[in-house]
């Protein structure tokens, strides 16, 4: 199971995501859906590590690191993830 408790992420004066609480359940799909700029992208940053922010993410009760990240099954079409690739 994946919790994300009490996510905020700002930038400056911007707020990002404010106090988002989530629980994804083994075997559910989930996608993020909303219009440019609503933070759907920091979001996925923030679960992934990618971003620093306030509040708990957890991979099955554990913090998210880089012995665990594996079970974190992911996929995008966001170029920004992976500015590196081409």
């Amino acid at each position: 199971m994946i919790e994300l408790k009490n996510i905020t992420k700002t930038f400056g004066s911007v707020v990002a995501n404010d106090k988002v609480w989530l629980d994804i359940y083994k075997g559910e799909i989930l996608a993020l859906l909303g219009e440019n700029g609503s933070g759907k992208t920091t979001l996925m940053k923030c679960v992934l590590g990618f971003l620093k922010h306030e509040g708990e993410i957890t991979l099955d009760g554990a913090p998210i690191t880089r012995e665990n990240i594996h079970k974190l099954p992911f996929a995008t079409s966001e170029h920004s993830f992976f500015p590196n690739l081409s």
